[in-house]
């Protein structure tokens, strides 16, 4: 892994790409921690974990594969919307591990919950209740089919809970995209903020996951984290409503077999914005200027195409589309 230390080390709050490393603010409520239980082999950092203290609302979506780890099986299983923290391993998927890896994964909820209500307990307020298994949320990548190192990992989480940092620095926020990788080459961090009345809203985020998506986000990962104090049902529906801005031919005609098989099959709710028909980008070459995307996504299921012919109609083709229920394809001319 290669890595901009001019960049990294650079004290501005914002940079515009991610792989310069933004400076992720701190997180009022959320502690992080990330160590290495060896599980590479080589020292690396490993497991990571989210934790808050006062709880948090959270949303979630999983992949639609039918084949799923233990983690997300257990995630499932958590019918509550709010939990007090979220514990993610590389190396190890948990997937194909059977009725071991789910139990192996039980026990490390029971090892993790123990060892927060201990942390809170010590604390100058106290506790006034334990930290349930209930509360937990669990992620796994790597390989599959290997057996689950639970016990290398449960013997880590003592250290990984005494090494939680409240004030999260740019290391930290890196120390914990680094411990989610896989074979990605640099870690993923971004960083917004905007102002809701007169309150600053920080929104920090970290992922892994290349050229990995497929099938059906199966092996990505990506966590999201707010001050922000929103119920978590508005969470789950900002969270289904993604949109995708590129040029059309890009999107489409290179991506066709993505869009459907998965948002077309698999009947996601995605907005995709087309851009350009050549009308103004004729020096750009005759790739930018095809008008076949159109015809190509006619031709795939549960997608619904716009075409609008002026800028009113434009604000509400996207307005309506975030409530449709299939997903769409808004194609744009570039005049």
């Amino acid at each position: 892994m290669t890595l901009n230390l001019k960049n990294f080390l650079n004290p501005k709050i914002k940079i515009s790409k991610m792989g310069e490393f933004q400076e992720l603010q701190h997180i009022e409520g959320l502690k992080i921690s990330a160590i290495s239980a060896d599980l590479y082999g080589d020292g690396r950092d490993d497991l990571s974990l989210f934790y808050f203290q006062e709880g948090a609302n959270f949303a979630a979506l999983y992949t639609t594969s039918k084949i799923t780890s233990a983690s997300i099986n257990w995630n499932l299983k958590i019918k509550r919307h709010f939990v007090k923290a979220l514990f993610v391993n590389t190396k190890n998927a948990n997937t194909f591990t059977g009725i071991k890896g789910a139990q192996g994964l039980k026990e490390i909820a029971h090892s993790l919950s123990q060892a927060l209500t201990l942390k809170l307990s010590q604390s100058p307020e106290g506790a006034s209740e334990v930290v349930k298994i209930t509360d937990l949320l669990f992620a796994s990548t790597g390989v599959i089919g290997e057996d689950f190192p639970y016990l290398k990992i449960k013997n880590r989480i003592p250290e990984l809970v005494k090494k939680l940092r409240t004030e999260q620095n740019k290391f930290i926020w890196f120390k914990a995209a680094t411990a989610i990788m896989t074979t990605d080459t640099k870690p993923k961090l971004a960083y917004e903020e905007c102002k809701i009345g007169n309150k600053l809203v920080k929104i920090s985020g970290i992922a892994k996951g290349s050229g990995m998506i497929a099938p059906n986000m199966a092996t990505m990962l990506s966590f999201i984290f707010t001050d922000a104090n929103i119920p978590s049902i508005f969470l789950k529906a900002i969270l289904r409503k993604v949109v995708t801005t590129t040029f059309a031919p890009f999107q489409t005609i290179r991506c066709c077999e993505q869009i459907k098989v998965n948002i077309g099959y698999m009947k996601q709710k995605i907005t995709m914005v087309g851009l350009a028909s050549g009308l103004v980008l004729g020096p750009l070459g005759y790739t930018h200027c095809c008008i076949e995307d159109m015809g190509v996504l006619r031709s795939i299921p549960n997608l619904t195409i716009v075409s609008p012919a002026d800028g009113l109609e434009l604000a509400k083709a996207i307005i309506s589309s975030l409530d449709h229920h299939q997903s769409t394809y808004i194609r744009l001319t570039g005049s």
